[in-house]
């Protein structure tokens, strides 16, 4: 299946909310509860773009695939070089790699805005996710039990790091995803 990856814009809310929203309402994928309508993922989305990417997978017929983003792992300064990744693909076409497309074109941004760690929040039963992230290089860093309530029972929640780039010394200053896109000639790197 052919498809591009774009930076996502607020109006594309409409179409990713639904992705979501199945997520939310049959899965525990994620611990959201209740799936936030399209004007307030658009705020979402607004928000998030000012220091990191978020990318959207579609077809050349505008048929929305899938859809990722940054976001901070804490909002403490010390923590600039380290991201929280987040990938939903529409639940009914998850086997033609647009995951693993959004994750490259992720990895590649988030390299030029000097991030150093990733992680990734996983529900402890969530295989395809686990296998997802450890085939890409991904390794458990924690383990919280029974950390997490939704469908009328407790779940483990699994952190999962990766370095992006070396972290042993002091890291280059991070470039906020707003100040990367403004840079003259900047484009998404290109897709395989």
């Amino acid at each position: 299946m052919a498809f591009q990856i774009r930076i996502a814009e607020p109006s594309d809310a409409h179409a990713l909310a639904p992705i979501y929203q199945y997520y939310v309402d049959h899965t525990v994928v994620t611990m959201d509860c209740t799936a936030p309508n399209a004007t307030t993922f658009a705020y979402r989305m607004t928000q998030n773009l000012t220091r990191y990417p978020y990318l959207i997978a579609i077809t050349e017929d505008n048929d929305v695939l899938g859809y990722a983003y940054a976001g901070a792992y804490s909002l403490r300064t010390g923590y600039d070089w380290s991201v929280e990744l987040a990938i939903y693909v529409r639940h009914d076409d998850l086997t033609h790699g647009v995951g693993s497309a959004l994750y490259d074109m992720m990895a590649k941004i988030l390299t030029m805005q000097h991030v150093v760690n990733v992680s990734a929040c996983i529900t402890a039963n969530n295989a395809r996710s686990l296998d997802f992230h450890t085939s890409r290089g991904f390794t458990q860093a924690a383990v919280f039990p029974h950390f997490a309530y939704k469908f009328s029972q407790w779940w483990d929640i699994i952190w999962l790091t990766k370095q992006l780039r070396a972290g042993n010394q002091a890291p280059v200053p991070f470039v906020p995803f707003s100040t990367l896109r403004q840079r003259p000639g900047f484009r998404l790197p290109k897709q395989p």
